[in-house]
């Protein structure tokens, strides 16, 4: 009877009623010692516990009913605790420790036949990879998720993982999508009864309408689902939906209302004793103070949330309060605390990069958390602190792809040197790193939509700030990211002379006319940019000058994700001199393979001066090129550990390939069974030693753009081994390609290093299609020269 009275507590949100009812009957069947009854009721009041976010409590009952399940050998009841553990994990941000949990539960679900089991921890372990921002492999879990709740005929299963498919497809911006997946799930909960079913469903409906600025819609939703929630009386639904309608307001800009919401929201969680849902809200309710001019008010909130966080022990909650609290601090000009509480903002931030064990996974994290980097390097630049602001610009880019790369380099060199590499960003050694490439290093920082640092370094080691106003550069409103992406897209469609020039001279306006008096007189001179976010689209050989000159006329061009991964891969050439024999792996027009998901199926389309280009360029380099049918993926992956140049004529596609999320795979001929296509996570695990990978292939050098650099082929290769790569930005006809590969190197040949081979090249292509960028400005070298 009392654990009836507590789980019906427990649906209603009254979690202080639940817990007493089920400590009450804990007691009695202690004494009767009944262990079974024991570890169910244990694992409700973990769910209480869980639901209030009291995680640490919930770990405790949760970790002692799976104790009694292996006693008496309750396997079903031992896979639940398990994944009971992983979503507790998930909610403490321990995400290996959560996927680890939900596949042990998935493991001995499967073992002992328990489909409804299986479901779960299928559903848990999509939530997770979904928190990651691994939409493609989270999708595969809740379809199977959905496929075996069907089989046994769980209909409240079923309308969960509809939901969580729906979640998915909000997630990637689909969001008609999402609505018709979060609509099914409706119905079924409003068939089945399932009150609490639909108030989620309506509010991810809400959540939907919002996204598409349908605000009218949207509170209809959230206002129905709180409606619901209330009759039931379950009250951590009622302060999610609240939650939700400040949002909403917070949208149309209707601050007061926002608060209005916010204050309730608080109200309900304070009532359940919902730690957390109180501290996120006093967050949201700081930024609303903020909104509304109430400076001191919203500081108030926002130290309220870090106390709050601090007692959970939250610390993604804890980066977000301090990072609330700078924004604040330097809205007021307060500029000592501002940079206080952002570098312990910052530091929580890379403190949390500990525990994952994947790129992708460190660059899903890095993605949400850039806000703390861009302001104190706001907060420096007032300081006049130029250097410390440069150390933050590098500790808030491609810190993801340095460790990994870090890693690689380490367990592949026998040299000491590597493993001495600063964990952070240093002026000095910054400075060195130019001074070592005897380059001008050129940092861009996109700070706001008006404002742009650019640091140069010189070749001796001098450092120089320029803070940049873009309003007088960009026209009609546009920023420099949305002038990025149209000149990259005008110049894939080929259409230069229509408008890619306007878009080529306002980003010469922006990123080098601020900054001419500092860069190199002498062509020959290198000139390294490190570009940020949208910028890594930029084209900087086909940047124009008001008097109609490319910058690839006027200096040799290399570009890196941050000054950091410059000195890796330098270290990374080194170790790769001291380790290979020269032998070049040259690769043109394989027999294409199947195009993923095509309708009918077909091929790629073969790249017949591909084949012409690299048998030319294995005359050149003294070996055999490797053409059609024999260059199957099977063959070209035994052989390209081996290499120490890589030359791949063939294509190259951005689609997600593969589970973890990386977009990109190059194609080559099929082979028993095998798709043909390299994908880039077999890219990583390849340990390479090549000093120069070419992708003479569509595309190559693009991808997801995310705050940690692309995530694409080009990452994937040097986190492989390698110290540099030509890439592509867009797609070349393949006979532009094969001029200018050729004579690439023939340059090479002729003891040039690689940034000056590429230039040369270009400019020799560039003497007959002066007027075309689209036909020589595509490659870009990146690494090493």
């Amino acid at each position: 009877m009392l654990n009836d009275l507590g789980v019906a507590s427990y649906y209603l949100g009254s979690y202080q009623q639940s817990i007493n009812y089920h400590l009450d009957q804990l007691e009695i069947v202690k004494e009767l010692g009944n262990k079974e009854l024991t570890s169910s009721i244990l694992i409700n009041i973990g769910n209480v516990f869980q639901s209030q976010g009291n995680y640490d409590l919930a770990l405790k009952y949760y970790q002692h009913s799976l104790e009694i399940n292996r006693e008496i050998g309750n396997q079903s009841r031992e896979a639940k605790c398990y994944s009971n553990l992983g979503a507790t994990f998930h909610y403490l941000s321990q995400i290996d420790n959560a996927i680890y949990h939900n596949k042990l539960s998935l493991n001995l679900a499967r073992e002992i036949n328990d489909f409804a089991q299986q479901a779960v921890a299928l559903r848990n372990l999509g939530c997770t990879y979904e928190s990651l921002g691994k939409y493609q492999e989270a999708k595969d879990f809740y379809e199977e998720d959905l496929a075996l709740t069907n089989k046994i005929g769980d209909r409240h299963g079923e309308a969960q993982c509809l939901g969580n498919i729906g979640n998915i497809y909000q997630a990637l911006g689909e969001f008609d999508y999402a609505i018709n997946f979060h609509e099914q799930s409706l119905i079924i909960n409003r068939e089945l009864g399932i009150r609490l079913g639909e108030t989620r469903s309506l509010t991810n409906l809400g959540v939907a309408y919002r996204s598409l600025q349908q605000y009218e819609k949207a509170i209809q939703h959230h206002q129905e689902s709180l409606k619901i929630s209330q009759e039931i009386g379950n009250y951590q639904e009622e302060g999610t939906v609240l939650l939700n309608l400040a949002n909403v307001y917070l949208s149309t800009q209707d601050y007061n209302k926002e608060y209005e919401y916010l204050e309730l929201a608080l109200k309900i969680f304070q009532q359940i004793d919902n730690l957390r849902g109180q501290a996120y809200v006093l967050g949201s309710l700081g930024v609303a103070c903020r909104n509304l001019g109430q400076q001191e008010k919203a500081i108030e909130y926002v130290q309220k949330q870090f106390i709050l966080a601090d007692k959970i022990d939250d610390s993604r909650l804890k980066g977000v309060a301090l990072t609330h609290k700078g924004s604040l601090m330097l809205y007021q000009n307060n500029l000592s605390q501002s940079k206080e509480a952002l570098l312990q903002a910052v530091n929580i931030w890379e403190s949390l990069r500990i525990g994952l064990n994947h790129d992708v996974d460190k660059v899903s994290l890095f993605n949400t958390q850039t806000d703390a980097y861009f302001l104190l390097q706001k907060v420096l630049v007032a300081q006049n602190k130029y250097c410390e602001a440069l150390e933050i610009s590098e500790r808030s880019r491609a810190r993801a792809l340095f460790e990994s790369i870090k890693i690689i380099s380490t367990e592949l060199s026998t040299q000491s040197h590597l493993q001495k590499v600063e964990e952070l960003p240093n002026i000095n050694k910054l400075t060195e790193t130019a001074v070592n490439h005897s380059a001008t290093v050129v940092e861009y920082s996109i700070i706001d939509p008006d404002i742009l640092y650019i640091w140069v370094i010189k070749p001796s080691g001098e450092l120089i700030f320029r803070n940049v106003d873009l309003n007088p550069l960009l026209e009609d409103d546009t920023s420099l990211r949305e002038i990025s992406r149209e000149m990259q897209q005008r110049l894939d469609a080929g259409s230069w002379l229509e408008d890619a020039s306007n878009f080529s001279q306002q980003l010469y306006d922006c990123l080098i006319q601020p900054i001419t008096d500092l860069l190199p007189k002498n062509s020959d001179e290198l000139v390294i940019f490190i570009p940020q976010h949208e910028l890594f689209l930029v084209p900087f050989s086909a940047l124009q000058n008001k008097t109609g000159e490319f910058l690839i006329e006027r200096y040799t061009i290399l570009i890196a994700p941050s000054i950091q991964i410059l000195e890796l891969t330098r270290e990374q050439k080194e170790r790769i001199r001291l380790k290979t024999k020269s032998n070049a792996l040259v690769v043109g027009n394989p027999k294409m393979p199947i195009i993923p998901f095509s309708k009918p199926q077909k091929p790629l389309k073969p790249l017949p001066h591909s084949k012409q280009e690299a048998e030319e360029i294995a005359t050149i380099l003294n070996t055999e090129a490797i053409t059609g049918s024999k260059a199957t993926k099977t063959y070209i992956k035994q052989l390209l550990p081996k290499a120490s140049l890589i030359h791949l004529a063939t294509h190259g596609l951005l689609d997600l390939f593969d589970e973890l999320g990386i977009p990109g795979a190059i194609a080559f001929a099929p082979s028993n069974g095998d798709s043909g296509f390299l994908n880039s996570s077999e890219i990583l695990n390849l340990n390479l030693s090549a000093d120069l990978v070419v992708l003479s292939a569509c595309n190559s050098g693009r991808g997801v753009i995310t705050n940690d650099g692309i995530l694409g082929l080009s990452r994937c290769f040097l986190i492989a081994g390698v110290s540099s790569l030509i890439v592509s930005l867009w797609e070349v006809s393949d006979n532009s390609t094969k001029l200018l590969m050729i004579k690439f190197y023939e340059n090479l040949q002729n003891e040039m290093n690689k940034a000056q081979a590429l230039r040369q090249a270009m400019l020799s292509v560039m003497e007959e299609y002066r007027n075309c960028p689209q036909m020589w400005a595509a490659f870009t070298l990146i690494g090493e020269v």
